[in-house]
């Protein structure tokens, strides 16, 4: 926003300072607005539904992985 508004700002010289001021401010208190209604919001409705406990992968690809790596680091 502050962006736009220089520009804004240096191509209206003195006679948009007070509207690029007030569309400012406007866009600041939108953002604020929003800010505060995620705060407030309540959390259950945005929440992934849940997708159980993480699982480890079989231990024999564990092992597997762990030779190449050794194969790997022999070279």
């Amino acid at each position: 926003m502050e962006l736009a508004s220089s520009a804004v700002r240096l191509h209206l010289k003195v006679f948009g300072n007070t509207l690029v001021n007030l569309l400012t401010m406007a866009t600041y208190s939108c953002c604020a607005l929003i800010w505060l209604f995620y705060l407030v919001a309540d959390e259950e409705q945005h929440e992934r539904p849940s997708l159980g406990p993480p699982t480890l992968p079989p231990k024999y690809n564990l092992d597997i992985w762990n030779q190449e790596l050794q194969r790997l680091l022999q070279r």
